[in-house]
C-alpha cells in the first residue's frame, strides 16, 4: 500500500427497496496499492454497492470519498472519468449498436475536453488497434460488439477498463486509478484470467487501487491483499487476506460451519423421464445434460456468472445453444435450431428473468397480456369480449389484481404482473415449464400464490426452476443442480435439498 490517503472510502452506506433494507450503515475502505475483495452470498449488498459506486442507485444515507474527498451521489460519469473510476460489471456495460472503438471510448466521452464535440474515427480506430496490440487481444475495432461473442465482449469490457486507468501506461508513471470488477472471469478460460489477475497485480503495485468482486474464494486468496465480507446488508469484518483460509471465509460468509454434502442418492422413478437434456453446449455452458420426471420440480444454481442463468434460454430457443438436444416426450430436438416459436408448439413455457422486459408489454391491458398465445382460440379472428372473457377467468384462478382485464398491465405491481404471467403460461397446459427467479422482487403474499399455482401445476408437467433463493428452492425443489463456469458440478438430492447445504455446495465449488 503506497499511501496514507485512502483511493475510496464508503461511510454508513445504507440503501432500502420498498420495505427490504439491502444496505445497512456499510464502511469499506479502498486503499491505492491493494486489491481488495468484496465478499457475500447472492442478494447480500455487493451488487448494490457497486451499482451506487456507478452512479445507478442512490442511496438513502452515507458518504463517498475518492482520494480523500467527498463526491457528490449519485455519481456522475464526468466524476468517475475524472478520478480514473471505472468498472468491468457483470452485464460489461457495452452497447451492441456500437463498434468496438466506440464502446471503448464511452467513458471519455464523458469529459468532454478530451475529444471535444467531435473526435477522428479513423485515429481511434487505430489508438484501440495499439492498445489492444499491447494486450495481446485480437479483434477488429471496427466491429460491431453485437457480432461478437460472448467471451470477445469480456475482452473488450476488460481492455477498456484497463485503458481508463492506466493499466497500459504501467512502467511509464505511476497510476492513481481505481478498478472495479464484479465477477470478471465468468466467460474467461484459465489462462486469460491467470493473464488478468497478471495485469491487476502489476497495477496495484504500480500505486492503483483495485475492488474485486467475486464467488470463486480460490481466485480470492490468490489475488487480494484484504476482503471485507458483507452479509444480510451488513459488514461483518474486515481482514488480511493472508490471515483467513477458504474455510474460514466460508464461515464468515454464511455465517455458519459448512455444511457437508452426503452421500444420498436420488431414485429416479420407474417411468421415462418427461424431459431429457443431453450434452447442451453453448457460449456460456461447457456441456451439460440431466433429466426431469413428469411431477418433479429440478432447481438449477450457482455463483453468478456461471452460465446458470443461460440454460432456461437455451433450451427455450430465446438464446442460441451451440448443439445437444432436447427430448420432451416423444419429441427430439436440436437445440441448435430451437426457436421460441417452435419451443411453444412443444409444450415449452418460459417464465423469464425480466419480466419488464422480456415477460410484459407494459403498455397493452393485462387480458390482451395474458391471451398473448392465442392457442386456445383455433382461429385467428376473435372479439376483444372473448378475449376479455377468458382472460377474466385466468386472472380469478390466479389472483391478478384488480380484477379489470382492461387495466393496463405496466401499472400493475411487481407481483401482480408475475401472476399475470404464470396466468399466460401455467393456463396452455405446458409440458416442460421454465422458470427464472420467480418472485425476484414479489411481496410475501404474491410469492405464497406464485408458490401454490406451481405446485397445482407441477403434477401435470416437469419444471425447471432457476433461482439464487435457497430458502425458495429448499421449500420447493425435490432436486437442485449445482452450476460452476457452464458445468454441472453437484447434484444435490433427498435431506441436502436444504438452505444451508445449497449455499454451502455453491460456495465448496469454487
Amino acid at each position: 500500500m503506497t499511501e496514507s490517503i485512502s483511493a475510496l472510502s464508503i461511510v454508513g452506506l445504507s440503501k432500502r427497496f420498498g420495505s427490504t433494507k439491502v444496505l445497512d450503515s456499510v464502511d469499506l475502505t479502498v486503499n491505492y496499492g491493494e486489491v481488495h475483495g468484496l465478499l457475500g452470498e447472492n442478494g447480500s449488498g455487493k451488487s448494490t454497492i457497486i451499482k451506487i459506486l456507478a452512479g445507478l442507485h442512490i442511496c438513502d444515507s452515507g458518504t463517498v470519498s475518492i482520494k480523500g474527498k467527498k463526491v457528490d451521489l449519485p455519481m456522475s460519469a464526468s466524476t468517475r472519468a475524472l478520478y480514473r473510476l471505472t468498472f468491468v460489471h457483470q452485464n460489461l456495460g457495452l452497447i451492441p449498436s456500437l463498434t468496438v472503438t466506440e464502446n471503448m471510448l464511452l467513458d471519455n466521452l464523458a469529459v468532454p475536453e478530451v475529444f471535444g464535440y467531435g473526435f477522428n474515427l479513423k485515429r481511434e480506430h487505430k489508438a484501440v488497434s495499439e492498445i489492444f496490440q499491447g494486450l495481446r487481444i485480437d479483434i477488429n475495432p471496427r466491429s460491431l460488439v453485437s457480432r461478437l461473442s460472448q467471451l470477445d465482449r469480456t475482452r473488450i469490457a476488460i481492455a477498456r477498463a484497463a485503458w481508463n486507468v492506466g493499466l497500459v501506461e504501467l512502467g511509464t508513471k505511476k497510476t492513481r486509478g481505481i478498478l472495479v470488477l464484479d465477477e470478471p472471469t465468468a466467460s474467461l478460460s484459465k489462462d486469460e484470467a491467470s493473464t488478468l489477475f497478471k495485469w491487476v497485480r502489476q497495477f496495484a503495485n504500480f500505486g492503483g487501487a483495485v475492488l474485486f468482486v467475486s464467488h470463486h474464494l480460490e481466485e480470492v486468496l490468490a489475488l487480494t491483499d484484504r476482503v471485507t465480507i458483507i452479509r444480510d446488508g451488513r459488514k461483518v469484518i474486515t481482514q488480511t487476506t493472508k490471515t483467513l483460509s477458504k474455510e474460514q471465509l466460508i464461515h464468515l460468509i454464511l455465517g455458519r460451519p459448512i455444511c457437508k454434502v452426503s452421500s444420498s442418492a436420488w431414485v429416479k422413478h420407474e417411468a421415462e423421464p418427461l424431459v431429457k437434456v443431453k450434452d447442451l453446449r453453448s457460449e456460456t455452458v461447457e456441456s451439460i445434460s440431466f433429466d426431469v420426471n413428469k411431477g418433479e420440480i429440478v432447481g438449477i444454481t450457482g455463483p453468478l456468472g456461471s452460465g446458470v442463468d443461460s440454460i432456461p434460454y437455451l433450451l427455450s430457443g430465446a438464446s442460441p445453444a451451440l448443439s445437444g438436444t432436447i427430448t420432451l416426450g416423444t419429441q427430439t430436438v436440436e437445440l441448435r435450431v430451437m426457436s421460441p416459436y417452435r419451443s411453444v408448439k412443444m409444450g415449452i413455457a418460459l417464465i423469464p428473468a425480466n419480466r419488464t422486459r422480456e415477460g410484459i408489454v407494459g403498455s397493452l391491458s393485462i387480458a390482451e397480456n395474458i391471451e398473448l398465445p392465442f392457442r386456445t382460440y383455433g382461429s385467428n379472428w376473435f372479439s376483444d369480449k372473448l378475449l376479455r372473457s377468458k382472460a377474466f377467468e385466468k386472472m380469478r384462478i390466479y389472483d391478478v389484481r384488480p380484477l379489470n382485464p382492461k387495466y393496463e398491465t405496466g401499472k400493475l405491481s411487481g407481483g401482480n404482473q408475475q401472476k399475470g404471467i404464470i396466468a399466460r403460461w401455467f393456463s396452455t397446459n405446458p409440458l416442460l415449464v421454465l422458470l427464472c427467479h420467480p418472485t425476484q422482487g414479489v411481496d410475501v403474499g404474491a410469492r405464497q400464490q406464485i408458490y401454490s399455482s406451481l405446485k397445482a401445476l407441477s403434477p401435470k408437467a416437469a419444471v425447471v426452476m432457476l433461482s439464487v433463493d435457497y430458502e425458495e428452492l429448499e421449500q420447493l425443489c425435490d432436486r437442485v443442480l449445482i452450476i460452476d463456469k457452464g458445468r454441472l458440478i453437484t447434484e444435490l438430492t433427498g435431506e441436502d435439498v436444504s438452505t444451508e447445504v445449497i449455499a454451502s455446495a455453491c460456495l465448496e465449488i469454487i
